[in-house]
C-alpha cells in the first residue's frame, strides 16, 4: 500500500527569501520549484502544510533582545546554545507573510512556531526544548500520513531539525534539495550527511 503523503513547505516567509531582514543568499531561485511541487501536490489531492516563525517584538532569538550582543552571537539561555538573529518574522508583520510568489490559495494547513517570547523553535515540531509546540503531530495522524516531502527555509536551520524531528517520529521523509536554500554551504554539507545517516532521502525536481 502507497504511503499517505504531504508537502511541508518550512518558513517560507519574506524575511528569509534574499532582501528579508534575514535572507538566506539564493532563496528565490526556490520560488519556482516550490511552486511546482504544489502543483503536484495539488493535483494528487494531497495536505500541504505551511509553517511560519511567529515572534514576538522582542523574543529571544533577536540579538536586538539581548544587551550588548551582535547578530550570530551565541548566548546561553535556560542550558541551551542559541544563535542570535537580526528581527524577523515578528507576528503580523509584512516580513512574517508568506511570499506572495508562491501559488498558495488559501487551503493550506498553517503552522505557527515560535510564539513564546523565551523558547526558540526551530522545528515545526518541537522547541529547542523539546517540548511539543504545534498540533502538527494531531493534523499529520488526522490526514493518515506516513510521507513528508519537505521544502522551505532554511536547510541547515529549520528544515533541518524539522526533517530530524519528522525521522524520530517515524516519518519517511524526502527532501527536495533544490526547494531549499542554506545560510552556510558549510554546516549544509554536514547536515545533510546527518540527515541521510537517520534516514532521510533527497532528490531535486
Amino acid at each position: 500500500m502507497e504511503q499517505k503523503q504531504c508537502l511541508i513547505l518550512i518558513d517560507c516567509q519574506n524575511d528569509f527569501f534574499d532582501s528579508g531582514s534575514l535572507g538566506v543568499k539564493g532563496s528565490k531561485k526556490i520560488i519556482p520549484v516550490i511552486n511546482e511541487l504544489i502543483k503536484q501536490s495539488r493535483l494528487r489531492g494531497e495536505l500541504i502544510i505551511a509553517s511560519k516563525d511567529w515572534h514576538t517584538l522582542n523574543h529571544c532569538s533577536f540579538a536586538d533582545s539581548h544587551s550588548g550582543k551582535k547578530v550570530f552571537d551565541k548566548i546561553e539561555i535556560n542550558g541551551i546554545v542559541h544563535t542570535l538573529w537580526p528581527v524577523h518574522c515578528v507576528a503580523n508583520t509584512k516580513g512574517a507573510e508568506l511570499s506572495h510568489q508562491l501559488h498558495l490559495n488559501g487551503s493550506e494547513y498553517i503552522i505557527k512556531k515560535g510564539i513564546q517570547k523565551n523558547v526558540e523553535a526551530y522545528s515545526v515540531f518541537k522547541d529547542v526544548y523539546r517540548n511539543k509546540s504545534t498540533n502538527i503531530e494531531k493534523v499529520l495522524s488526522e490526514h493518515f500520513i506516513k510521507k513528508i516531502i519537505m521544502v522551505g527555509l532554511a536547510l541547515d536551520f529549520c528544515v533541518f531539525y524539522s526533517a530530524m524531528d519528522a525521522l524520530d517520529l517515524g516519518y519517511n521523509v524526502e527532501i527536495v534539495l533544490n526547494a531549499t536554500a542554506s545560510i552556510s554551504e558549510k554546516t549544509k554539507k554536514r547536515k545533510i550527511e546527518l540527515l541521510r545517516k537517520k534516514g532521510a532521502s533527497f532528490r531535486n525536481v
